[in-house]
């Protein structure tokens, strides 16, 4: 097993292979050649061309046995790719490469998982091009799948033959036709970057999202045109053969699978979640490289609450690889959850997932609601008896009555906080979906886990007059009483994704506090001073975009981190946290919580804060705070104060 040093990477290309035949028996003309040819029979430089230039390598691999003493091969695992230099001009009568055929010698470990064959996107940020699916079709969604499919543990020969001239993309199996693609637009999805481009590449085996799993090489050919059927048929089988092989026998143990432990083993809805992974081993001896954990609402794993992808360039030990730390505020009370864990080694090979973990979230002791709010019987674009809002939010123009498609501004905005109910919500534009489940409304984590449902407090910044783009609210509760209510929990659901060059602060006061709000400016001016406090406040949470979020020796650094300020703003994040009047930047530090920017479900969360200093308060207010530039929104719901003593009340939740 070797590691490759591999060429520093440019950007991510698809993945193509063409067989090399001269000459082709029976017909007149000469079979073309490639302009790219790629064996991996050098051990010692297997990205070395036979044709072309040499491939570049992004990521790891490792050199294997091939189909017969002669042949090389490698194997390339999950998030590594090549980069093809495929040396092909316009094309096909468009600006691009329009008519192509890659041609790839592979074995596949196994079905059930997918295999990314190439990757027109020059960055790999988009989906692959070209497929073999958990079932062993061959194909892509754009163009349908293959009924015949390819089967496990012997060498194939797929080819791939690119026309968008006349639309088509025609798929082969061992050099017979398997499934004919129509209805590809010319210089679209299919075609490659020229010669004449920057980027004058594609991706071999790349996938944006760890779709591409390990699969065995061993040659890729790319040719200039889109091989006719008798030309594909000359090609034959993998290494020319009549017929699928077995080739030399591949061990390729790869890391061993690890297994993993919780702590605390039966966790209460207070308590942060630690994820122990195993000690990495490797009968190859490697070294860890990478590693792959998924939570989930359910053991299939069909609901991924959060996922976390650690590899050599985000860490800085191996410890980071093998553990990692869930804040309680990602999971709901009284609910199971799942958890795995994969470990890649530096040669590129993927364990198998860990055993599937599982710990159910408890309750919150011995506590009770003395305190609910969720909105349900508020009226719309109202707010509920006893709370206020203040805010600096300048006149605009207002939005076309019927959209025109220019732009996205046209829904209706809010002018400050209020209640509003799903109808609202789900006519916004700056609500992020799932991927491939789109249907999902806004504010839910997955299909059964919801952060908002039915009302919830919302505000939001998107401005159709970028010129007044800047946005300030604040709501803040009634007085409560919590006289003689002791081990007080703060806790409500909390609606964020955007997070770049905005804030949301939740604050408390305990002696009446409120806000004073200087004037609202004129059209396009920003107004003298954000708002100021009334009476002493103390920090509960300050949400930021993690990017913005600055470390000292490893631990949140409060003060670098809240004297930035919004892009084209004066004014500083720390202009608008008034609990720095009687707390030092010390003292603010761990209430910063990083998220995730754009990110559905990471931001949304389960917030359950502890928070001695409101025991036996006679008069507590809560302020939630949002900050915006242009197109910001934030909302929560189900607002409870828990604690032991008082009079319980009604658990107005819906959830």
């Amino acid at each position: 097993m070797v590691r490759i040093v591999h060429k520093p990477a440019r950007f991510f290309i698809e993945s193509l292979w063409l067989i090399l035949i001269i000459g082709l028996a029976g017909v007149g003309h000469a079979q073309p050649q490639p302009t790219g040819s790629w064996d991996f029979d050098d051990s010692n430089n297997p990205l070395r061309a036979t044709i072309g230039e040499d491939l570049a390598l992004v990521g790891l691999h490792t050199s294997i046995p091939g189909l017969n003493a002669a042949d090389g091969a490698v194997a390339i695992g999950t998030g590594n790719y090549y980069i093809a230099y495929h040396g092909i001009a316009p094309n096909g009568g468009g600006g691009y490469v329009n008519q192509y055929t890659l041609v790839f010698d592979v074995k596949l470990p196994e079905l059930g998982v997918w295999y990314s064959l190439f990757n027109t996107n020059e960055s790999n940020a988009n989906d692959g091009d070209g497929w073999i699916n958990p079932t062993g079709q061959i194909g892509v969604g754009a163009t349908g799948y293959s009924e015949r499919t390819i089967t496990a543990g012997l060498w194939h020969r797929i080819a791939i033959a690119v026309d968008l001239a006349a639309g088509t993309i025609d798929y082969y199996l061992n050099g017979e036709p398997i499934h004919h693609g129509t209805g590809q637009a010319l210089d679209g999805r299919f075609s490659l970057y020229s010669i004449n481009d920057s980027t004058p590449w594609l991706l071999l085996f790349a996938d944006n999202d760890g779709e591409d799993s390990a699969i065995y090489v061993s040659k890729v050919s790319v040719y200039d045109v889109a091989l006719p059927a008798d030309q594909v048929a000359a090609l034959k089988g993998a290494g020319g053969n009549d017929a699928p092989v077995e080739g030399l026998p591949i061990v390729v143990s790869g890391p061993v699978k690890p297994s993993i432990t919780v702590h605390p083993a039966n966790p209460s809805g207070m308590d942060d979640i630690h994820l122990n992974g195993s000690e990495f081993r490797s009968m190859d001896n490697n070294f860890i490289a990478g590693s792959k954990w998924e939570v989930s609402l359910d053991s299939a794993f069909q609901k991924i609450l959060i996922t976390r992808t650690f590899t050599i360039e985000n860490t800085i030990s191996d410890e980071q690889f093998t553990q990692i730390e869930l804040e309680n505020s990602y999971f709901p009370l009284n609910r199971t959850i799942y958890a795995r864990v994969a470990y890649t080694d530096d040669a590129g090979l993927t364990s198998p997932w860990s055993d599937t973990v599982s710990f159910t979230i408890g309750g919150l002791g011995n506590r009770w609601i003395v305190y609910s709010e969720n909105f349900e019987k508020t009226e719309v674009n109202q707010l509920p008896v006893g709370w206020e809002e203040f805010n600096i939010n300048p006149e605009r123009p207002d939005p076309p009555a019927v959209n025109d498609g220019a732009n996205d501004f046209y829904y209706p905005q809010l002018k400050t906080w209020s209640v509003q109910d799903y109808d609202y919500l789900m006519q916004l534009p700056w609500y992020p979906t799932w991927e491939d489940k789109a249907s999902n409304p806004p504010g839910v984590v997955e299909t059964d886990l919801r952060i908002v449902e039915g009302k919830s407090a919302h505000a939001d910044t998107a401005n159709f007059d970028s010129a007044t783009a800047y946005y300030e609210a604040h709501l803040l509760s009634p007085e409560i009483d919590l006289s003689g209510v002791t081990d007080v929990v703060v806790a409500f659901h909390s609606n964020y994704v955007q997070n770049q060059d905005n804030i949301v602060i939740v604050e408390y006061t305990l002696d009446g506090g409120s806000v004073d709000m200087p004037e609202t400016p004129p059209h396009g001016e920003l107004p003298v001073s954000p708002g100021k406090p009334i009476g002493k406040w103390h920090p509960i949470l300050y949400y930021m975009d993690s990017n913005l979020v600055q470390y000292f020796d490893a631990v949140i650094d409060a003060e670098l981190t809240l004297i930035q300020s919004a892009e084209g703003l004066t004014f500083l994040y720390d202009d608008y946290v008034f609990a720095k009047e009687d707390h030092t930047y010390a003292e603010l530090a761990p209430f910063v919580k990083p998220r995730i920017n754009d990110h559905i479900s990471d931001s949304k969360r389960f917030e359950r804060m502890a928070i001695p200093a409101l025991d036996n308060q006679p008069s507590v207010r809560i302020r939630w705070m949002v900050m915006g530039t242009y197109s910001w929104y934030y909302g929560f719901d189900n607002f409870q104060i828990w604690g032991v003593g008082g009079t319980p009340v009604e658990n107005w939740s819906l959830y």
